[in-house]
């Protein structure tokens, strides 16, 4: 895969993917989640998979700003917020059965895009014509 931001996009993709093929193992992934508050165990079992995660995503990142794709100012939080965004889908998923993964997974770019924009040739990003997100208005969402 070419570049840092392709390989979130690609992780985000097979995200989705693997969770339109074997719901039943993210559904098991939820009784984990459960059985975390009681057997601390388990707890370090998951959190040890977030540090993974958060190992991954973060030198994705790095990578991303070596090579001057993105500019990121708090790695740790971008990557808590992009594995909360997939296990919200999870959740989403797991309870309602509802969700069009494959149009999930058509738009993880356009996310990943958003979230990610790119620098021009001084390193600053690029304009995409939203300043502020309504958290930093005061308004609420």
């Amino acid at each position: 895969i070419p570049s840092a931001r392709d390989k979130l996009i690609a992780m985000g993709e097979f995200f989705a993917r693997s969770l339109h093929e074997d719901i039943e193992l993210y559904s098991a992934l939820v009784v984990f989640w459960e059985s975390s508050f009681l057997d601390a165990s388990i707890r370090e079992m998951l959190l040890n998979q977030y540090r993974r995660y958060d190992t991954l995503i973060t030198g994705f990142l790095d990578d991303g700003e070596r090579a001057g794709e993105f500019a990121v100012s708090d790695k740790k939080t971008y990557a808590t917020l992009m594995i909360a965004m997939m296990e919200g889908v999870v959740i989403r998923q797991v309870l309602s059965k509802d969700i069009d993964l494959e149009t999930i997974r058509g738009n993880v770019a356009h996310v990943m895009n958003r979230l990610l924009p790119a620098l021009d040739g001084r390193g600053s990003a690029q304009k995409t014509g939203r300043k502020r997100g309504p958290w930093r208005t005061g308004s609420r969402v």
